[in-house]
């Protein structure tokens, strides 16, 4: 399984809201999540998780995306170095 970084910016004010909907989702089968955090800076959020695949993590970024007060988010694949 491959791992991967999404980033959240949120509506103002509706931090408090988005981490609720995201914590009681529940992830589809082949998809770990490993952490949800609030960060400092130019995004509000990071969700680290484990995907089977490439379209399985892609389908789960775009799930997350789709919680009312989400209003960007950008993904990462982390790849182990050489």
């Amino acid at each position: 399984m491959a791992k991967f970084l999404i980033f959240g910016k949120f509506q103002p004010g509706k931090d408090k809201k988005v981490f609720e909907a995201a914590k009681k989702a529940k992830p589809p089968e082949g998809i770990t999540v490993e952490g949800l955090y609030a960060v400092c800076g130019r995004w509000d959020a990071v969700c680290i998780f484990e995907a089977a695949d490439e379209n399985l993590a892609r389908e789960f970024a775009y799930a997350l995306r789709s919680i009312d007060g989400v209003i960007d988010s950008e993904a990462f694949m982390l790849v182990p170095p050489p």
